[in-house]
């Protein structure tokens, strides 16, 4: 006898449908919770459900350990007959990581309850939820952040998911993006967005998926820019300084006196070595600018630089006699008597008399936009010095 025949038309036509074999039970799905397990199928077609009784057309039967063998063999839900629909229950209160075999048995045209197939069974495993993780903790560096958690101990536990989201906290494990997924307890996350906020929620999961509602979260905002280091204590990480030469960029000497002046990027001073732009000055008037090496401040806004300026001599008040720092379009400087140029942003250096001390200058270079070069000016007049000592540059990268 084929298919056709024993799930058919036939039965239905020869009126024998209580004592054959009942249409084939499809899509019998079960999914496992903690302590439950939801079991689906699909209910008859129009031409199937003429075998069906019209009042309660199937019995579900779960059973621990075995499968079922008749509707009273377990625990039984009735359930009405939707034409074609899926059709599911849930039953609660099972024992965790035990197996469970469910069964579906149709009611016949005569009322009695009618097995199907044996290979239509279908088995399920509840497991428990395991505990939330705990001591989840963010630590950031620049663009980058490290979350750390500790997992939960039980059986039950299969996985931890951590997802982020910006601007609120996730949810639920689908709230967002997926970082990591495996038994780990820490991620480092790269390439995040300077001053932007995110939210990180780390989920214990079992290995159907669950997880407790009271997941921790946490909220990290990361800095406003980088602090990246230019030149410190006579070191030049960022190749700086390879654009700057004894007296390079310019000078101006207007009696053509013995002034000189000099560069070095390691001098000793104050028991720290330093970058040192010096001028003297011998009866006349001379002036020295020296240029780095390009500094793109497009996405910067801010330059530090920790100095010390010193002007000795009989004239050291005057005007001339100092250090001066541009953010320049173009390297070095041809017009220092005309320093006010609109083309420039001119900022004088505070002077200090003392020798053996250091002062620390900020410039907000938010809207200095096509100004690419940091230029250094030292100047002197008549018997002056000026000394111009750097011992750190930074700048503050946005991007």
């Amino acid at each position: 006898m084929d298919n056709n025949t024993v799930y058919g038309k036939e039965i239905v036509t020869n009126r024998d449908r209580y004592s054959t074999l009942p249409p084939r039970i499809t899509a019998l799905t079960a999914e496992s919770g903690d302590g439950k397990a939801i079991v689906s199928f699909r209910a008859y077609t129009e031409e199937q459900e003429q075998w069906l009784s019209a009042n309660a057309p199937y019995i579900l039967v779960l059973k621990a350990n075995t499968v079922p063998q008749s509707p009273a063999d377990g625990m039984a839900a009735k359930i009405n007959h939707v034409r074609g629909a899926m059709l599911s229950h849930t039953f609660t209160g099972l024992t965790n990581e035990t197996v469970y075999y469910a069964r579906v048995f149709p009611i016949n045209f005569k009322g009695r309850a009618q097995s199907t197939l044996v290979d239509q069974v279908v088995s399920v495993v509840p497991m428990g939820m395991p505990s939330a993780a705990t001591n989840l903790k963010v630590v950031g560096s620049g663009k980058s952040a490290t979350c750390t958690w500790t997992n939960p101990t039980q059986s039950t536990f299969y996985r931890s998911v951590l997802v982020r989201k910006v601007g609120s906290a996730p949810t639920s494990i689908t709230d967002g993006t997926e970082l990591y997924r495996g038994t780990g307890t820490s991620y480092t996350v790269s390439n995040l967005e300077l001053n932007t906020t995110y939210y990180f929620a780390v989920f214990a999961i079992s290995s159907s998926g669950s997880y407790q509602d009271d997941f921790p979260k946490i909220k990290y905002t990361t800095p406003a820019y980088i602090e990246e280091v230019l030149y410190e204590n006579g070191q030049d990480p960022s190749g700086l300084t390879g654009g700057f030469s004894a007296g390079g960029g310019w000078s101006y000497d207007d009696d053509g006196q013995n002034s000189t002046s000099n560069f070095t990027y390691s001098y000793s001073y104050s028991g720290v070595n330093c970058m040192q732009l010096a001028t003297y000055g011998d009866g006349g008037f001379i002036s020295t600018a020296n240029s780095l090496k390009q500094i793109d401040i497009t996405n910067v806004s801010a330059v530090q630089i920790i100095y010390s300026h010193v002007v000795s001599g009989t004239h050291g008040a005057w005007l001339n006699s100092g250090a001066s720092i541009y953010f320049s379009a173009k390297r070095g400087v041809d017009d220092f008597p005309n320093v006010i140029n609109t083309e420039y942003a001119f900022k004088n250096l505070e002077r200090k008399g003392a020798e053996n001390t250091f002062l620390t200058q900020t410039w907000d270079t938010t809207n200095l936009t096509g100004l690419k070069y940091l230029n250094l000016s030292c100047g002197a007049s008549y018997s002056s010095n000026t000394f111009f000592r750097i011992k750190k540059i930074v700048i503050h990268k946005t991007k």
